[in-house]
């Protein structure tokens, strides 16, 4: 984007005011949003981005009102309350400070873990509710689950944003304002406003914790929901101790690109007009002027670099804008070297804070400040071997077993694949914008919806489809594709036949439902106009499996198998020799197709089952079927007994991994929680080999 002197546009926005005061909820379009592009990361310093925040949304603070000029002290204001049989220790504090012109206080609240051997790390939560917390332990009440907090070994703090400024407009006259400015109805332009004041609340209250040995201030993330998210984002900006941030739904003014059109969503000119204490006063004049902002709030989420941030939205949340929120955080990373660090979450609602965001916010932190022992303390019981499918509880998922092996998985929320290693590192990730062999004009179709991550090669290659009607061979040594085509439909999975002949398999769409066949031999691999292709209709096809002679297509009526030939010019054609049904088994919609390692048996998938067929006898192996329903994929490890599996929690979704145990002898399997990636929307994980 062009350089904007915002000083300007501010002093001309001024005048307008002056004559008239009626703001004008006036959005920009989206032909206005495709005009304004957002500042890469890493073209400005963390100085820069923080001056421009403070100086244009969240106000000056006052020095005596930060350190060293504070003058702070704590108090106890009753004694340690053990609770739930004593595993939950209850410490209740006030926070007192002294300015200029008054005295005031506010109360914090921390619940301690007793059964740990060291201090815990904490979560401190800004809540913006005016009720109290002191007997919220349990899973009561989700949006303050102590119960869970702590019983997975943090410590679980909280303090009230209307105890230290209330929540409507009082100018200098209540809370924290009395104690650093001099009363009176109306503040300066640039003074801070109430989100400050909050994120202010909360160093204040990591002071407190500081004093705590039981509590390990070093790890203390801060999190808050909506209003309370703007200003734990805020707090985490302006206070480097916090060691994460979790900003969940916090919309405008918060995790939210300005500069990108979500008409449904809110917009300056409407918060600043409806909760202008929440800001200094100059943050209107940007009203309706989004377009002009030289920054955006991505730059403000890069500002938690290299600590650890985690961004949740919901996804009936249109007022918050998660679209919005997604895209911040996606443009956020770049100023991390680690981009595991940052995670992203959606869950399936409304505007609220429950247990699957406390989930994501607890898994983000246990990755990387707690050890695997230390989160199987807290797992419950290993599930029967019964087939059934384990329980939504946030307790599954862990990392009961770690794969002892790399694995990658196609994540439909960062449009990204990644490969994960034995630790649970992020080792590898390629993405659609990344990759300088795709022509921009192509970029959004590879990035709708990755469906597929194949390895091919031993491991050297993977193979991907999108929704977009795109397929890609990628090198992982370079990490850029090798060859690239464009099929009909949604893709959902893709096979090498042979050297020269790449399979792919759609669904839906304009020319999907169809099996493609591209010839990918001399330059063709990466020019799709000179690719030979055929076309060959199925019911629903999602998955392939090409055996060294016969390509297998899976689709809703049952399994396939088909010759592959060539054409009369060339091309390469398939054709249907043999089917097998699935009507006889009672299940439909065959989805995932993937050979089993020192056998010759084929796994696939269905809506119902997973289902076993042996291709040398040609036969279903009813006596291996596994009652597990919605499985998107079940990939098989060289040994042939350990299965990674994705099953859809949320639409085609999961954020967990599990490891299935098959007995091929005598029939049974076992699964246990694998792995959890918070924040993804995993479709499909393979293993790397």
């Amino acid at each position: 984007m062009s350089q904007v002197d915002y000083d300007i546009v501010k002093r001309i926005a001024r005048a307008r005011l002056a004559v008239c005061m009626v703001l004008q909820l006036v959005m920009f379009s989206a032909a206005d949003a495709a005009e304004t592009s957002v500042v890469p990361i890493g073209e400005r310093s963390r100085e820069e981005i923080v001056s421009f925040f403070t100086e244009n949304e969240f106000g000056r603070r006052p020095a005596d009102a930060e350190r060293p000029l504070l003058d702070l002290r704590f108090e106890r204001t009753d004694d340690d309350a053990p609770l739930l049989g004593g595993t939950v220790m209850r410490r209740r504090s006030r926070v007192v400070y002294a300015g200029p012109y008054a005295t005031n206080s506010f109360p914090v609240t921390v619940f301690i873990p007793t059964d740990v051997k060291e201090p815990a790390p904490a979560f401190l939560l800004v809540c913006q509710r005016r009720e109290g917390f002191d007997d919220c332990l349990g899973d009561a009440d989700d949006y303050f689950p102590v119960g869970e907090i702590v019983r997975r070994g943090f410590a679980a703090a909280v303090f009230r944003t209307w105890d230290v400024a209330p929540d409507f407009n009082t100018g200098n006259t209540h809370g924290v304002f009395t104690a650093f400015e001099r009363p009176g109805p109306y503040r300066d332009n640039r003074l801070w406003g109430t989100l400050s004041a909050w994120a202010w609340g909360a160093s204040r209250a990591l002071d407190l914790i500081e004093t705590m040995p039981d509590v390990d201030a070093s790890k203390v993330a801060v999190v808050g929901h909506s209003r309370g998210g703007k200003a734990a984002l805020w707090a985490a900006v302006t206070d480097t101790r916090f060691a994460m941030a979790c900003v969940n739904g916090s919309g405008c003014a918060g995790a939210k690109l300005n500069h990108i059109d979500l008409p449904k969503s809110e917009h300056i000119a409407q918060i600043a007009r409806t909760f202008p204490y929440w800001f200094c006063s100059d943050y209107i004049l940007w009203a309706n002027r989004e377009k002009e902002m030289p920054f955006d709030q991505h730059e403000l989420l890069s500002c938690i670099a290299p600590r650890l941030l985690a961004v949740g939205s919901g996804s009936k949340d249109v007022w918050a804008g998660p679209d919005g929120e997604r895209m911040a955080t996606e443009l956020a990373r770049a100023a991390w070297a680690d981009a595991s660090r940052v995670s992203y979450h959606c869950h399936d609602g409304g505007h609220d804070l429950g247990l699957v965001d406390w989930d994501a916010y607890l898994s983000h932190a246990e990755r990387f400040w707690k050890r695997t022992d230390e989160i199987a303390k807290w797992l419950p019981a290993e599930p029967k071997a019964d087939g059934a499918r384990i329980g939504d509880r946030a307790a599954w998922g862990r990392l009961a077993a770690m794969p002892k092996r790399a694995i990658v998985v196609c994540d439909q929320l960062k449009q990204t694949i990644d490969i994960y290693d034995a630790s649970g590192s992020n080792v590898w990730r390629w993405t659609a914008s990344g990759d300088p062999g795709i022509a921009k004009s192509h970029r959004s179709a590879f990035a709708n919806n990755v469906a597929e991550c194949k390895s091919f090669d031993g491991g050297r290659k993977i193979g991907m489809v999108s929704c977009g009607g795109r397929w890609a061979i990628i090198d992982r040594a370079t990490c850029r594709i090798e060859a690239w085509g464009v099929n009909g439909g949604w893709g959902h999975s893709i096979e090498r036949v042979g050297k020269n002949v790449v399979a792919v398999v759609s669904t839906g769409g304009k020319g999907g439902n169809s099996l493609f066949l591209f010839d990918i031999s001399g330059d063709a691999a990466m020019n799709p106009s000179r690719q030979k292709k055929s076309v060959l209709k199925f019911d629903s096809p999602h998955g392939l499996h090409w055996d060294g002679k016969k390509l297998w297509v899976v689709d809703t009526p049952g399994l396939h198998r088909c010759a592959v030939k060539r054409g009369k010019d060339g091309e390469p054609v398939a054709e249907v020799e043999r089917s097998w049904l699935f009507a006889s088994l009672g299940v439909i919609h065959g989805h995932d197709l993937r050979p089993v390692p020192g056998s010759s048996l084929l796994a696939l998938t269905t809506h119902e089952k997973v289902l076993f067929f042996d291709l040398k006898k040609e036969r279903w192996r009813e006596e291996l079927f596994i009652e597990r329903a919605d499985v998107k994929a079940f990939d098989p490890a060289p040994d042939g007994r350990n299965f990674l599996v994705t099953t859809a929690k949320t639409k085609w979704w999961t954020d967990s991994l599990e490891l299935c145990v098959v007995d091929r002898k005598g029939g049974g399997a076992t699964f246990r929680p694998c792995r959890v990636i918070p924040g993804a929307r995993i479709y499909k994980a393979r293993w790397a080999e």
